[in-house]
């Protein structure tokens, strides 16, 4: 599901991360220092992604090989149902 009324373009992309286990708001930040966007994040080969301070051969694994939309599905679902808006930074 791309941006829709419940979150934009920019929010779907920051949750798919987000939700990425392992990923929490520290390496988060450390990967978009790194990065400079969450598609470059998301686009990252396994090697690009272990030059990243504290981000080892597990998260890298993890993150380069993430490609499921269902979790991401589920919690626009979820967040629809409760009349909410994801939102993130660029926001």
């Amino acid at each position: 599901m791309k941006g829709s009324d419940v979150a934009s373009d920019a929010a779907v992309a920051c949750l798919r991360l987000h939700l990425i286990d392992g990923v929490g708001p520290r390496r988060f930040r450390l990967l978009m220092d790194h990065f400079g966007s969450v598609d470059q994040v998301l686009g990252a080969s396994r090697r690009e992604l272990m030059q990243v301070r504290l981000i080892g051969e597990k998260t890298s694994d993890t993150i380069a090989s993430h490609h499921d939309q269902a979790f991401v599905d589920d919690e626009l679902e979820r967040a629809k149902s409760h009349g909410l808006r994801i939102l993130c930074q660029s926001d």
